[in-house]
């Protein structure tokens, strides 16, 4: 059973409008905000779960004003890692604030008395989703410390906004690589020089260019990485018949 509410509270515990999100976009649909609580029974990615309530339904939550990267994306299977090692099979609280178009609940998810979205950017395994943020929101003080201090997805010296990528690569089975994309002095050790790392996003494994089935990655599982350090850093393993 849901308790209906009028308003939510923010961060800071501040009575704060049920819909801040809605004028930013028509992703945001306006509904009816409700208290939420139950179990996390599944965790889809970096920034959505599920959780069961008491009458054991089910609820889709796409936690607000964070953005992770997609699984297909270098420290996207990482993200989820650390969503389900903090939320997956616990239970959880949600401040919620409406649905989106695609009927998921948005809110801020309590795990364990831990703020998930703010745990997620915190540990770099999440960008402030700067659409739909509040631009007074304490997460992007919270980006910039993880940032500086190169945690997760701040490792890779060019990140890829997550939004960038869905418009720019979601079709074509290419995670973050673009070759355009200058890199860093710094970042040369890392570089593979044999060119772009490509991984198998179900096997987990990844090749380099001189590797002997660096071709044979299909492109439905094909996931391309700058560097070798970014694929270890997604969880990925080099194939043993390389070099």
């Amino acid at each position: 059973m849901f308790v209906l509410a009028c308003c939510y509270l923010d961060n800071f515990g501040h009575e704060a409008s049920p819909f801040p999100f809605v004028a930013a976009s028509s992703l945001f649909l306006a509904s009816s905000a409700f208290a939420l609580s139950g179990t996390v029974v599944s965790v889809a990615d970096g920034d959505t779960l599920t959780v069961l309530d008491a009458s054991l339904t089910q609820h889709r939550v796409r936690l607000v004003e964070i953005d992770a990267p997609e699984k297909q994306q270098a420290f996207g299977q990482r993200s989820k890692q650390s969503l389900a090692q903090l939320c997956f099979n616990k239970q959880a609280t949600v401040q919620t604030s409406g649905t989106d178009k695609y009927q998921r609940v948005l809110g801020t998810v309590y795990c364990g008395g831990v703020n998930a979205n703010r745990y997620q950017v915190q540990n770099g395994f999440a960008w402030v989703y700067r659409q739909y943020a509040s631009p007074s929101s304490p997460l992007f003080a919270i980006e910039e410390a993880a940032k500086a201090q190169k945690l997760g997805l701040w490792q890779d010296p060019n990140p890829i906004p997550p939004w960038d990528w869905r418009h720019s690569g979601k079709n074509s089975g290419v995670a973050s690589f673009s070759p355009n994309r200058a890199v860093n002095e710094s970042s040369a050790p890392y570089l593979s020089s044999s060119g772009v790392v490509r991984g198998n996003r179900r096997s987990q494994i990844y090749h380099l260019a001189d590797c002997p089935n660096y071709n044979d990655v299909s492109p439905h599982n094909r996931v391309e990485f700058r560097s070798e350090q970014a694929a270890k850093n997604s969880g990925f393993r080099k194939a043993r018949n390389c070099p």
